[in-house]
């Protein structure tokens, strides 16, 4: 009888903390507007990039560059099996708006940066691509396949804006330790 008690102690403990982290990162979005939104979603498997014009505005995003060389825990991308990351690797994968990417540039196996040119992300259209992100490894010791988003704090994502009057203005972000990156944290700062 205690045996189970305890259990059901932890997995109440463990559902909280769950809601809690949920609630926290659902207020951190709601508080914070962007222009563009990437977020890093570690799955089993292939990772997951979440990239949304968030804006309030009618600029679209015509470029989106994810770089991992800030990023506190020494991220690649895993896309060669026996390359720069560890264990099973996956390529790049675009899984929705296929039809908004034009060109996509890096995301090499071992490398830090993946670049997409896009055809205009309008507000509240989004990419979600698949890639696998993991730590590399340091002085011969076998890095990390699953990660965590304080791992991605302080890497950074730079994205191109154009108003409908065609006005170009570059924005960067950096991810949080939630891996979430907020591009241009105001309203409409580019009309």
């Amino acid at each position: 009888m205690t045996r189970s008690w305890r259990w059901g102690a932890v997995l109440g403990l463990v559902g909280a903390v769950a809601i809690g982290a949920a609630a926290v990162a659902q207020s951190v979005r709601e508080r914070t507007p962007a222009d563009l939104t990437v977020r890093f979603e570690e799955r089993l498997g292939a990772d997951l990039f979440h990239i949304e014009n968030t804006g309030t505005c009618e600029a679209v995003v015509t470029a989106v560059t994810i770089d991992l060389r800030g990023a506190g825990g020494a991220l690649v991308f895993d896309t060669e099996t026996g390359g720069g990351g560890v264990g099973t690797a996956y390529p790049f994968v675009t899984l929705e708006g296929a039809d908004r990417i034009v060109a996509a540039e890096g995301g090499a196996d071992g490398g830090h940066i993946l670049t997409l040119t896009l055809n205009g992300l309008g507000r509240g259209e989004r990419v979600v691509l698949s890639i696998d992100v993991d730590e590399q490894g340091r002085a011969g010791a076998p890095g990390l396949t699953q990660i965590h988003g304080t791992q991605f704090e302080n890497g950074t994502v730079t994205a191109t804006l154009v108003s409908p009057g065609g006005t170009e203005a570059v924005h960067a972000g950096r991810f949080d330790g939630a891996g979430w990156a907020f591009v241009n944290p105001r309203h409409c700062a580019l009309s």
